[in-house]
């Protein structure tokens, strides 16, 4: 949730070894935004069950922020 615009957004997912699997760079709008992920790498394949990371970056002119969660995969 945003409390104002942001023109750059980018969404990625790591597993616990730092290998990069999937990433996007998008716009957002204020307030409550989404992003749908059919959980595919960006080679196409299904992630095994496990822990990941993912980083969620904005920049909005001078505003940078930066956070960074766990992700559980388990089918």
């Amino acid at each position: 949730q945003l409390t104002k615009p942001a023109t750059h957004v980018t969404l990625k997912v790591f597993t616990v070894s730092g290998r990069l699997i999937w990433s996007r760079q998008l716009s957002a709008n204020s307030g409550y935004n989404q992003v749908y992920w059919d959980l595919r790498d960006n080679e196409g394949d299904i992630p095994a069950n496990g822990l990941y990371y993912f980083t969620l970056k904005v920049q909005d002119g001078d505003t940078d922020i930066k956070k960074t969660e766990k992700l559980l995969i388990a089918r």
